[in-house]
């Protein structure tokens, strides 16, 4: 049985998407961009901006019953792969110890014209 995953402290889909969609004990983030979800505002300093998306993955995560460190998969796609030292320093700070598999992907564009875009799947234990 499929079970969505809807919050008020993420920003509501920009599509004909949910947020995140929990199947048996895995919980799968819908790519999440640097909007801020009190303002709908869009981060334009890169490393802000990869804050808030990850801070939205965080939202929807916990909201869905996971937490961060039970991501196990992330998918984080940027438009200037140049800065993907800033995102692999800004993850560590998140993350910690914890790693998750990931892959950095450059694209050439993104929704809302954002810089980056991340999506996750995380466990979620009884």
């Amino acid at each position: 049985m499929l079970r969505e995953v809807k919050t008020k402290n993420a920003p509501l889909p920009v599509g004909h998407y949910c947020q995140g969609i929990i199947h048996n004990n895995l919980l799968f983030v819908s790519g999440q961009i640097p909007l801020d979800p009190s303002t709908g505002t869009l981060k334009e300093d890169f490393e802000d901006a990869c804050r808030q998306a990850l801070n939205n993955i965080m939202a929807v995560v916990e909201a869905g019953g996971s937490s961060l460190n039970k991501i196990i998969n992330v998918k984080i796609y940027i438009t200037d792969i140049s800065l993907f030292s800033h995102v692999d320093r800004i993850f560590e700070q998140y993350f910690g110890h914890h790693r998750p598999t990931r892959a950095v992907i450059g694209v050439s564009e993104l929704p809302k014209k954002a810089q980056i875009e991340i999506e996750a799947t995380a466990v979620i234990e009884d």
